[in-house]
């Protein structure tokens, strides 16, 4: 997926007293910029290895930032 533009998200996120969440495009690498406009992140080919398996370090790193949120 592709993750849509911090400048649709932020008043999206706005619009919605800040719970929104997006199921497209997350990643360890984007999701700081994403972080302050979201409530809620789903995420699978973004951390994944291919279509049927987690890359296990790349999980570890998106709660790990995820938790510093």
């Amino acid at each position: 997926g592709h993750a849509p533009s911090v400048h649709t998200t932020r008043p999206m996120s706005e619009a919605a007293g800040g719970v929104l969440g997006v199921a497209s495009g997350m990643t360890p690498e984007n999701l700081a910029q994403y972080a302050p406009y979201l409530s809620d992140v789903l995420v699978a080919t973004g951390i994944s290895l291919d279509e049927h398996h987690l890359d296990e370090a790349r999980l570890r790193q998106l709660v790990a930032l995820a938790a510093t949120r």
